[in-house]
């Protein structure tokens, strides 16, 4: 408010028997130019946005008007030589997913929305002294007075339309026929303007209906198009008809513009600011997920690492740019295995993801297929169970890549070099150990994971928070069955004694149990053990077998044992049926 002084002058005015306050006028306080030498010397900070040469308008006399200003040391010797700050386009950007990486913020799956430009009353003329006076003036009554304002945009997939509209008026307002000289919309982009007004004329008893078409011209240096009238004077909307009813108000197209396979990357420590040159095309289908590679140092990787996109078309990868720009424009194909799910999960070993054939992982410059250990040929397997202990092997028999399909999460368990992966569908988690190379099932109840609880895992489901890393004393639940063993050959073979190595604590409802089948599909139960509750063994011994011989076998356990349980190994004696290789 300093800056500016008011004109005292108040008070009202009448217009053909219609009076109005008159608004208080506000000047700028003009500058000596000691004052701007002063402002100049002392900000130490200046962008170059515009150079204007002077020099053929330029004098030498020695009171032509010019003003020598002594900026070395000041503005810095190289403000003639630095490039224009280059003006975006403008337009809304609604990511559907975003992270942030080396502090820039990355944005993809992205969507466009267009603006609807500035309202009508920013072109209103100003009523006052020093300004541009209004040249007609009418009396809106009960029916009201709308206004539309139409901007065409020229796009990369099109012509699109946006429509401002102002809230009708009821009651008697004082409205203004005529505009300002200049009109502008706040995209370099826009091509044309078309403003619409309705009103009731009293006199006729119909709607005057008055529309106009403007051509835009695109700034030279801004980031708006604008349209200045020819003789500087008021613009006056002189296309007009009278119609019963109102018109309807123009519609809008495409000012919702979707780009999936887009991937925007803002400015360093700026999240506001997303430059054209840091905008990639990636493929074409659309981005998924985005992730970077945190391989360990000790794999050879060293430096920033490269930022990993999955597509449904493939996945690619960017290396980070050379200072300029945050991404080298050449974007790498990792591989074609066609990514299905948004859900990743980045450890250190590297980006697991789901795809159609099942669980992989991108590592370095490979992507490594990870799900080959939980398919075999389909077949549908019955084993005999009696009544008592048919409750503690009822397993879910779904498919894994079913299980894949309906994933909502992947969490990494650093403790236990594991990555738990969650269906909220299911009543169970399947859990992949990266130093057994092996799935199990988990039937503890997550939905997701705590962001940045790390070096710990915690994870919520519902109300309750359990910190998944910490080991907590009591009993758990385990129960297995392993898949049918063949000992490598389709042959018959006997079991002559089994023994399970290793340290179960606390013992409740214990049940173990072996199966034999000749067809790999019909098992039937050879031995069952009952243990007895809260007791401790240690190794756990099936006994001696007949002499009945099957193609392979199945062996099962389910009990609640202490924390402090472990299972060793499971030792197998074997006869083969045929020794001699002519009798098979």
């Amino acid at each position: 408010a300093q800056d500016y002084e008011t004109l005292e002058y108040k008070g009202y005015f009448d217009y053909n028997g219609v009076s109005a306050n008159r608004s208080e006028n506000y000047f700028a306080k003009p500058k000596s130019n000691a004052d701007i030498l002063k402002e100049l010397a002392e900000n130490q900070r200046f962008y170059k946005v515009h150079e204007i040469q002077f020099d053929d308008i330029k004098t030498t006399t020695e009171n032509d008007g010019w003003v020598a200003i002594d900026l070395k040391g000041k503005l810095g010797d190289n403000l003639l030589v630095q490039p224009e700050l280059k003006t975006e386009s403008f337009s809304n950007i609604k990511a559907r997913n975003q992270m942030t990486y080396n502090s820039m913020l990355h944005a993809w799956d992205i969507k466009n929305v267009i603006g609807r430009g500035w309202p009508m009353n920013y072109f209103y003329p100003n009523i006052g002294i020093g300004q541009f006076e209004a040249i007609g003036q009418s009396e809106v009554e009960e029916q009201g007075w709308r206004e539309s304002i139409e901007v065409k945009i020229k796009t990369d997939v099109g012509v699109s339309s946006v429509v401002r509209i102002t809230p009708e008026l009821q009651g008697e307002y004082l409205k203004l026929f005529n505009l300002s000289p200049m009109l502008s919309y706040p995209d370099a982009r826009a091509t044309e303007m078309v403003i619409y007004r309705s009103y009731f004329d009293v006199s006729e008893g119909r709607y005057l209906e008055l529309k106009d078409t403007f051509r835009l011209t695109a700034s030279d240096t801004g980031s708006f198009a604008y349209y200045i009238s020819p003789n500087l004077k008021p613009i006056i909307l002189i296309s007009e008809r009278y119609e019963d009813n109102q018109t309807d108000i123009p519609s809008e197209s495409n000012q919702e513009l979707s780009y999936q396979n887009k991937l925007k990357v803002s400015n360093t420590n700026n999240p506001f600011l997303f430059p054209d040159t840091q905008t990639y095309q990636i493929g074409d289908g659309s981005i998924l997920n985005v992730a970077s590679q945190s391989i360990r140092t000790s794999d050879g990787q060293f430096g920033q690492f490269p930022l990993i996109c999955f597509c449904t078309d493939g996945v690619f990868s960017l290396e980070v740019g050379d200072g300029t720009v945050a991404y080298s424009r050449q974007v790498k194909p990792q591989s074609y295995e066609r990514p299905i799910s948004k859900v990743i999960c980045t450890t250190p070993f590297g980006i697991l993801f789901i795809s159609n054939r099942g669980l992989c992982m991108v590592a370095g410059q490979d992507v490594i297929y990870l799900s080959e250990t939980m398919f075999e040929k389909f077949r549908n397997i019955t084993l005999e169970l009696p009544t008592s202990i048919a409750s503690s092997f009822s397993f879910d028999t779904g498919l894994f890549n079913d299980y894949l399909k309906d994933c909502s999460a992947m969490v990494y368990n650093p403790k236990e070099q594991e990555v738990i992966i969650i269906n909220p569908n299911k009543e169970f988690n399947y859990v992949y150990n990266f130093s057994t190379k092996q799935f199990y099932k988990n039937d503890e109840q997550i939905t997701n994971e705590i962001n940045n609880s790390l070096p710990s895992l915690q994870v919520w489901k519902g109300l309750l928070v359990k910190n998944v890393t910490r080991t907590e004393a009591g009993q758990r639940k385990i129960t297995f069955t392993t898949r049918p063993i063949k000992m490598q050959t389709t042959d018959f073979k006997r079991f002559e004694r089994v023994i399970l190595r290793g340290y179960l604590s606390q013992l409740s409802g214990a049940v173990a149990c072996i199966w034999g089948s000749i067809d790999d599909r019909n098992f039937k139960l050879l031995r069952g053990i009952t243990l007895t509750d809260n007791t401790t063994r240690k190794d756990l011994d099936f006994g001696m077998f007949g002499k009945t011989t099957y193609r392979s076998y199945i062996i099962g356990l389910s009990m609640t044992v202490g924390t402090d349980s472990e299972i060793e190994a499971i030792e197998m004696e074997i006869e083969k049926l045929y020794n001699n290789t002519n009798m098979q």
